[in-house]
């Protein structure tokens, strides 16, 4: 399979391309202007400065004696060229050059540095893929329209207890990192956070193997109840299961009384096993006499 640049490379070199042009040409900013040029016609110009040092960038004759006129191309192309003057050019290659920093091998990129690859692949001529041949379609990394490489193995991700951030919009970003310790996120919405959810509580047939209660706190001492949901576990008052139920019941003697567990946030009491919160049902009053 051909091989591709380093992305990286590709941003760095785009920015290097841009700051070496701009150097050359005339500094901003630019500007246009109707120019008159008697039996020429009037001309779109594009000028830099002002008064006594006015430059001419470029002329655009319209070969028209009719003024500005903006369904005329020249016109246009006037207008973009002095918006796209060196200080525009510096600034891009200063972006190029901070996405680069933020470049890291792997499977995807940021959504920021993808457009980057995008506009540097532009600037340098490289928008066709070695790997598919498409225009432009991988923006870097791993080509997803090459056929696939039987003997590249999956990126193995990592994720962290907590790692774990809530937005406003109630969407759920999970943090992941990768072997190197690179920074990866996936973003959920509602929806998508709930099928996850249900996805690794497994199939609903998979009922908790053992108790909780059937295990001695000395064997217990590597199990969190709020990931291996084949132990049953007290929840508390918020329905949420208590990570390690065992302490209150070895609080045998000491003068707490109730108090909050230090796991989940329920109130027990000291020196008795974990009261569960789970919801009982609740009686049918019989019906008055009549």
């Amino acid at each position: 399979m051909p091989t591709t640049p380093d992305p990286a490379d590709h941003l760095r070199a785009a920015a290097e391309k841009l700051r070496e042009t701009a150097g050359h040409a005339t500094p901003g900013p630019w500007r246009t202007h109707d120019t008159h040029l008697d039996l020429g016609g009037h001309t779109a110009t594009v000028l830099s400065g002002e008064r006594n040092e006015t430059q001419l960038i470029a002329w655009l004759p319209t070969m028209s004696h009719e003024p500005w006129d903006e369904a005329r191309n020249a016109w246009r192309n006037a207008g973009w060229m002095a918006l796209m003057d060196p200080g525009v050019g510096l600034a891009l290659a200063d972006w190029l050059e901070t996405a680069a920093e933020y470049y890291t091998p792997g499977p995807a990129h940021p959504t920021h540095v993808v457009r980057a690859l995008a506009v540097a692949r532009q600037l340098l001529g490289t928008t066709e893929c070695g790997e598919c041949g498409d225009t432009g379609a991988c923006n870097g990394g791993p080509c997803p329209l090459a056929a696939a490489d039987e003997e590249r193995e999956p990126v193995q991700l990592r994720w962290g207890l907590d790692d774990v951030m809530y937005g406003d919009d109630d969407t759920t970003t999970v943090l992941l990192s990768g072997p190197g310790r690179e920074p990866y996120w996936v973003e959920l919405d509602p929806e998508r956070t709930a099928a996850l959810r249900d996805a690794l509580a497994g199939p609903e047939s998979a009922a908790p193997q053992r108790a909780w209660t059937d295990i001695a706190p000395a064997d217990a001492t590597e199990l969190n109840l709020a990931t291996d949901l084949t132990i049953t576990a007290p929840l508390n008052e918020n329905g949420d299961r208590c990570p390690w139920p065992w302490e209150p019941q070895q609080l045998v003697g000491a003068p707490l009384g109730q108090y909050h567990c230090d796991y989940c946030g329920a109130m027990v009491m000291a020196g008795i096993p974990h009261l569960d919160y789970a919801a009982e049902p609740t009686a049918t009053p019989a019906p008055a006499a009549g």
